[in-house]
């Protein structure tokens, strides 16, 4: 068995409504004060999350055909200059298995566990978060819908003046 880590796209083509609680991650082009000469300025295409307001990503995907168990959402996240406090994540999982008749009823299910609120990292410092999702009833071939998300009302998360940058996702999981 292996652990398999599958590449999930920033920004999420997946887009929501905006009513509540269905507010996308803001996609952003970052520049770097970096140059070298006869190369253009790097620069980083990543998701921002409000500080004020909920905001999240979706990724819906098939799981592939050597998946055996696991699931994880692994994310790399950063912060402004400047910016101080804890920063709360919260993620979750539907699966739409085979012959379903819920796939326009069902909810998200809470994920198994995330990560405590973490503090912002200094300038230029990224984050490496993971949060374990409920995969109970998942087989091979299913399709998954997970969600990330910054949970900016919680009393956690105390970085609330501050935006926070997803940089990279993965799912990871164990597979032959």
């Amino acid at each position: 068995m292996a652990t398999i880590d599958l590449v999930l796209p920033i920004p999420s083509p997946t887009r929501l409504d905006g009513s509540t609680d269905n507010v996308n991650a803001q996609p952003r082009m970052l520049q770097s004060s970096g140059t070298l000469t006869n190369y253009p300025k790097p620069h980083l295409i990543v998701l921002q999350f409000d500080p004020a307001i909920d905001q999240h990503v979706i990724w819906q995907f098939k799981l592939p055909a050597n998946w055996t168990s696991g699931g994880s959402l692994v994310y790399s996240w950063g912060a402004i200059a400047g910016a101080s406090g804890n920063v709360k994540w919260k993620s979750g999982q539907r699966l739409l298995l085979a012959g379903s008749t819920n796939a326009l009823s069902s909810a998200y299910t809470a994920a198994s566990s995330d990560p405590a609120a973490t503090a912002v990292p200094g300038t230029g410092v990224t984050v490496e978060s993971t949060s374990t999702l409920n995969m109970t009833g998942a087989v091979a071939g299913c399709v998954v819908t997970a969600v990330l998300g910054r949970d900016a009302d919680a009393a956690a998360d105390t970085a609330n003046t501050y935006v926070a940058y997803l940089y990279a996702a993965t799912f990871r999981y164990t597979g032959s």
